[in-house]
């Protein structure tokens, strides 16, 4: 079987109004594209008739993959990226908000430059409320402050990848891998595309204040140890606080300028405190270490192309 050069991939979940004209756009582009490519689909537990449209998308290119349970966006997208097999890969969703329009410049960067990702970035939006756009303010700044991973604001989950990039995705256990910060971590070379976002044509975005700040929250957990480091960073702070609030209340005691009491109770809190804070630094290092050793994350990512027989000599000729 002859390998695919494009892969697209696109969760699914309750999109049942939009897939029809999703499809339409899709396969109008890929049309013109004139290259050989594979679509996969991936029903993320959906709930209205959203499967049973995708079936009847279904060809020799198209495939349909059915999640048991809606497991999440990330989760849908880890499963269809295990599912590619071509040289360049684009996952995007299925609400018209990612326009089908833009992959042909993807792929026009992507055989022009020596990049293995490109980020479809969002030139505005304007077009979003004055919610949906301080949540999304608020979600990007959440995971580049916390994380210390450099992202892409606007980026989403619009994006071309290399079968490179894709090949270190798949070394890690299938997973709800947060791909917004998985793959600037992995470090490969990237540029960017903008785009005007459409409107949703029906339906409504899965990503209100309350999953976007909950996405941003298991993010940071699930790809930095930094809050945990804070953690320790405030208790070996507060511990030398405790230290000269201990070293002050004595040295009143013995000016004679306190009340009677009120030395021998602050001491005690300071001191007491002091220990607690240092406690909370150590425990904070110790959950800093179990966390790298179960993340499932590994230290390192293999890029297999760079050991490829047909990247070395032999023999002294190439």
């Amino acid at each position: 079987m002859i390998r695919p050069k494009l892969a697209i991939v696109i969760p699914v979940f309750n999109e049942a109004e939009s897939l029809n004209p999703f499809w339409n756009e899709l396969n109008l582009v890929l049309d013109n594209l004139l290259v050989t490519h594979e679509v996969i689909f991936v029903n993320d537990g959906s709930t209205d008739k959203s499967l049973e449209i995708l079936m009847g998308f279904q060809t020799h290119n198209v495939k349909v993959i059915n999640l048991l349970v809606n497991a999440g966006h990330m989760a849908a997208l880890d499963a269809g990226y295990r599912q590619a097999s071509a040289k360049w890969i684009v996952s995007m969703d299925a609400d018209l908000q990612h326009p089908p329009s833009v992959i042909p410049k993807l792929l026009e960067i992507a055989e022009g430059s020596n990049v293995d990702v490109i980020y479809a970035v969002r030139s505005s939006r304007s077009e979003d409320s004055f919610v949906k756009r301080f949540t999304a303010k608020m979600y990007y700044r959440t995971l580049k402050g916390f994380s210390g991973i450099p992202i892409h604001e606007n980026a989403a989950d619009f994006r071309l990848i290399s079968d490179r990039v894709l090949n270190v995705i798949k070394q890690l256990p299938p997973r709800s891998h947060v791909f917004r910060l998985l793959i600037p971590k992995l470090g490969f070379s990237y540029t960017t595309c903008e785009f005007i976002a459409a409107k949703r044509i029906a339906g409504k975005s899965k990503y209100g204040f309350r999953q976007m700040m909950g996405l941003a929250l298991r993010s940071v957990v699930s790809f930095s140890t930094r809050p945990l480091m804070i953690s320790v960073y405030l208790g070996a702070l507060f511990s030398i606080l405790s230290i000269f609030g201990l070293t002050y209340s004595v040295i009143q005691f013995f000016n004679g300028d306190t009340v009677p009491g009120w030395a021998s109770v602050s001491s005690g809190l300071f001191l007491l405190f002091g220990i607690l804070f240092f406690l909370l630094g150590i425990t904070g290092t110790y959950l800093a270490e179990i966390w790298r050793r179960t993340s499932g994350i590994p230290d390192y990512f293999v890029d297999i192309n760079s050991y490829k027989a047909e990247n070395f000599t032999r023999n002294g000729e190439s």
